[in-house]
């Protein structure tokens, strides 16, 4: 490793163990705080930011890992599939329409959508209240879904092996991605950590990024729609009683 690729490594690492999780809980926070009639433009303003933010680390990373002499293809950023790839592809695609289908049975059930409602906490803060706000979470789904995915699985995981080896870089890199999602609490963190496993294994079997952004960002675009419609559920309702009289 030279010593451009070791500074490149500290501050990627310093900047997703330290500045992604403070920027997370600041965010929040400042939701936390804004009148509820503020809200909607504050949750717009949000996703906004987060498109810009995301987009704009990736590029200044990407840019700096390729001004190394590092090449885009070394961290998968390629659809480059050959031999038994292909069935990894198969399964990691199969398993998230799988999920997507789950997702899309609870969005239309009144009792799933209330147990869903009842465990989002701040998540309810961030969450999209209208179909007017789908659009733009979608954006933010599909932001994350490539920029993630070219930050923790391309450009950290890649990174990170070439010290400490494959599966360690994998786990380390997982820890961090949960951890960037602190502003969840401690079910987001270990939630998103497992994810960002799933995330790094498609990667590695498949030996592509693009895989993984592709069942990333849909995987977040279905959960969006979900939690749209689970935000419309009252706080207090009786999932049972919605169940009933949904079937009635």
């Amino acid at each position: 490793m030279t010593v451009n690729e070791f500074v490149f490594l500290i501050v990627l690492l310093l900047g997703f163990t330290v500045l992604m999780p403070l920027l997370g809980r600041r965010d929040m926070a400042a939701l936390r705080r804004t009148p509820a009639g503020k809200l909607p433009a504050a949750r717009r303003k949000f996703y906004f930011l987060t498109n810009v933010f995301e987009w704009s680390v990736t590029g200044f990373f990407l840019a700096w890992w390729l001004l190394m002499g590092r090449s885009a293809a070394e961290i998968g950023l390629h659809f480059q599939v050959s031999g038994l790839q292909w069935l990894a592809v198969a399964v990691s695609l199969a398993a998230a329409a799988g999920f997507v289908v789950y997702t899309w049975r609870v969005t239309d059930s009144p009792k799933g959508l209330a147990q869903v409602r009842e465990q989002l906490g701040d998540l309810v803060l961030v969450s999209p209240h209208t179909r007017a706000e789908l659009p733009q979470f979608y954006r933010v789904s599909i932001t994350a879904g490539i920029c993630e995915e070219v930050l923790y699985r391309g450009l950290m995981m890649t990174a990170l092996a070439g010290v400490i080896g494959l599966w360690p870089a994998v786990v380390v890199s997982s820890v961090l991605f949960g951890l960037a999602h602190a502003y969840q609490g401690a079910a987001g963190v270990l939630r998103t950590g497992l994810v960002g496993l799933v995330m790094a294994l498609v990667v590695v079997f498949t030996g592509s990024l693009p895989v993984a952004m592709l069942i990333h960002a849909a995987i977040d675009m279905v959960q969006g729609r979900m939690l749209q419609a689970a935000v419309s559920v009252p706080e207090l309702v009786d999932a049972g009683a919605v169940e009933a009289a949904a079937s009635a």
